[in-house]
């Protein structure tokens, strides 16, 4: 509950990362103001720009990187892992292990009433 408060009065600043998305400057230099008090204004320029070059260089990377599902899972050095969490994520619903964490507790105490 207070994190929600918090948001909603405190913090009505976007996060730095959606201010870089947006082209959003004042709004970034407050928020980046807010995380670091004590620094003085061309300190506060120098972590500015440090985080778009950041944020530039991580959507430059995201852009290049097309790796599909099927490509992931026909890919010979992830095909083995990718293939392995599918079969464990479906043996674990047909196994009914969700079934007892879910009704644990009604089992448990019917079993010590007996």
């Amino acid at each position: 509950m207070l994190i929600i408060l918090l948001h909603t009065y405190y913090y009505q600043e976007e996060t730095v990362k959606y201010c870089l998305a947006h082209d959003d400057k004042p709004q970034a230099l407050r928020a980046i103001k807010r995380i670091h008090p004590t620094e003085s204004e061309d300190t506060h320029e120098l972590i500015y720009e440090e985080k778009k070059e950041d944020f530039i260089r991580a959507q430059q990377e995201n852009t290049n990187s097309t790796t599909s599902v099927w490509q992931t899972l026909t890919d010979r050095d992830s095909r083995g892992s990718a293939w392995m969490g599918i079969l464990v994520a479906f043996f674990n619903v047909m196994s009914g292990v969700c079934f007892i964490t879910v009704y644990a507790i009604i089992i448990f105490e019917k079993l010590l009433k007996n």
